[in-house]
């Protein structure tokens, strides 16, 4: 019986290894962008998600996606429409576009073990009712280790973002609008773990410093060719992230 096992084993070993060799197209979900790995090809994203807060809930919905400049560049777009809902009755959900993003990624190093660094930024062209409308931006560097079972993954990052402050002066009477500009770290870390040649398993935790943001998610990949499938669940450990978040998306590879 152990003879037989240890004859399993064997024969599994390559399978496996042969499987985190398939994990370079496997996207992450919440670091989407902020990872180590440049596509072959271009890609599109169309995706919806649905998120639970303390006062109420989210809806987004969009498209985005990446277009490799040469070999170790690549150019990255995404636009969403969000929409509040509120728990109160008496106040009205609010929908809009929220600031696109462009951004850059530029690999490092080849190989098993992948660095990348890259920055951002959002268009401040977005829906104000929906807290949008303003000029972010940031900068990043994500790592990718092969391992032969599965493939790790890491990014921290650094992100300035614009906020209107309202204050309100006895003296007027008015409420007296100004916009403000404060910074936050991103560190993620996450594994993608295949479990057979068309399916990946995607665990990630999320922490955004100063935004009191922490998240747990855990996906699938479905790999059809140049199609995949994809969906996964987020779980809120700090008050300023969703308590509970759904994705499901349709990745497209050109």
């Amino acid at each position: 019986m152990k003879k037989l096992l240890v004859v399993v084993f064997c024969m599994l070993v390559p399978f496996t290894m042969a499987f985190a060799q398939k994990t370079d197209g496997v996207h992450l979900f919440q670091n989407f962008f902020n990872d180590a790995v440049i596509a072959g090809n271009p890609y599109g994203e169309a995706g919806l998600g649905y998120a639970t807060y303390d006062g109420g809930s989210t809806i987004t919905g969009g498209v985005q996606g990446g277009l490799p400049v040469g070999k170790n560049l690549e150019l990255n777009v995404g636009v969403h429409y969000l929409n509040w809902s509120y728990d109160n009755d008496d106040a009205d959900s609010q929908g809009g576009l929220a600031d696109p993003y462009v951004g850059l990624r530029y690999q490092l190093t080849p190989g098993p073990t992948r660095f990348a660094v890259g920055g951002y930024a959002t268009l401040p062209v977005g829906s104000e009712d929906i807290g949008q409308g303003h000029l972010n931006f940031g900068a990043f560097g994500a790592v990718r280790h092969k391992l032969e079972a599965f493939t790790l993954t890491g990014t921290v990052g650094i992100n300035f973002y614009e906020y209107t402050d309202y204050e309100f002066d006895m003296d007027t009477f008015e409420v007296e609008e100004s916009t403000e500009r404060d910074n936050y770290l991103t560190l993620g870390a996450g594994i993608i773990y295949p479990t057979s040649k068309n399916l990946a398993i995607v665990g990630e935790w999320v922490l955004k410093t100063e935004m009191d943001f922490m998240m747990l998610s855990g996906g699938v990949d479905y790999n059809m060719g140049n199609v995949r499938y994809r969906g996964a669940l987020g779980l809120g450990l700090d008050d300023g992230a969703p308590d509970f978040q759904i994705l499901a998306s349709y990745l497209l590879q050109f």
